[in-house]
């Protein structure tokens, strides 16, 4: 474990810290004669406060943020009742904040998989005032994160939740089988996107793990097959990284007909990422720039002659447009 964190924090990448579970040892004298699957059962609180205070220790100072826990709204991953959560939840809270002190270290909840509504609906009412962060999962393609979204939007509001802020701690897209492989490509920026544009404070893109071997069926969200090799949606988040890494979102530009427009800036940038959820589709954007270049979803660069206005033919991968020294607001007009 403190190789893999090494691995990152020495390159300047920050922890996602989720605190699971102590060892089965500490599950809680009521579930004692569990015999199966006890990580999902609830610990005795001197043992997960001794647990979550020792990581902290130990990965705390280069930790983004904690998410306490993951999914309790399944039973498949917190057995015990809603309300042993909750109180878990929220001595958990306590410990990170006495050794946050001062420091900031926001606080998640273990993203929601919203498998079991009534759940997520009880722990939003109950951790009102106790987030810093709302956190969800969603695995499935963009038309499904716009669903999840807005549920969990709607959901948290009518719980009475101020401007809450949401971050998508799971997104990642299973591609076991080469059209999935193929799907991921597109599907993973395109959520990715999305959710900058509707404002949520980060996304975890899962693309790091559960990387399968031959013959094997499901759960694989790796961006690197089982032999190191790249896959689509190694080249395609690539892409986007290498073209907003610094930027700022600026505005929605279209969203309708499937297609999605997106607009962000970068010191004397301005930089368009655009896709469509139809097979293909054409649009013609407009602006005063005095040069242009287009990058296509794997990250090549070519220049555009005629930078004022540009005929973009658009496809499920994002693909991106960088304007130099535009003043205006670009114009989209479908095609």
């Amino acid at each position: 474990m403190d190789a893999a964190a090494h691995a990152y924090t020495s390159r300047g990448v920050n922890l996602a810290l989720q605190l699971m579970n102590a060892p089965g040892w500490a599950i809680h004298s009521k579930y004692k004669n569990v015999d199966k699957n006890a990580w999902r059962y609830p610990r005795e609180e001197v043992h997960q406060r001794a647990y979550i205070s020792a990581l902290l220790q130990r990965y705390g100072e280069h930790t983004q943020f904690v998410q306490i826990f993951n999914e309790p709204d399944q039973t498949r991953f917190w057995s015990g009742q809603p309300e042993e959560f909750v109180s878990q939840f929220q001595y958990s809270r306590d410990e990170i904040q006495k050794y946050a002190g001062e420091k900031s270290l926001p606080i998640v909840n273990g993203g929601y998989s919203l498998f079991e509504k009534e759940k997520t609906a009880y722990f939003a009412e109950q951790l009102k005032g106790q987030l810093d962060m709302v956190a969800y999962h969603c695995h499935g393609d963009l038309n499904a994160l716009i669903e999840d979204f807005s549920f969990v939007k709607k959901l948290h509001e009518k719980s009475g939740y101020e401007n809450p802020r949401f971050v998508n701690t799971e997104m990642g897209f299973d591609g076991w089988r080469l059209d999935q492989e193929l799907r991921k490509g597109q599907f993973v920026p395109q959520k990715t996107l999305y959710c900058w544009a509707t404002g949520h404070a980060g996304a975890l893109l899962f693309g790091s793990r559960m990387t399968l071997g031959p013959n094997r069926r499901s759960q694989d969200f790796g961006f690197l097959d089982h032999y190191f090799c790249p896959r689509y949606v190694y080249g395609s988040v690539a892409a986007m990284v290498s073209e907003l890494a610094g930027a700022s979102f600026d505005s929605v530009l279209l969203e309708e007909d499937n297609r999605f427009v997106y607009q962000f800036t970068r010191e004397d940038k301005r930089i368009v990422a655009a896709f469509t959820l139809d097979q293909t589709a054409e649009i013609k954007i407009a602006c005063d720039a005095t040069a242009a270049i287009q990058i296509d979803a794997m990250g090549n660069r070519e220049k555009i002659e005629t930078p004022g206005t540009v005929h973009m033919k658009l496809s499920n991968y994002p693909v991106y447009l960088e304007w130099t020294n535009a003043g205006a607001a670009a114009v989209v007009t479908l095609q």
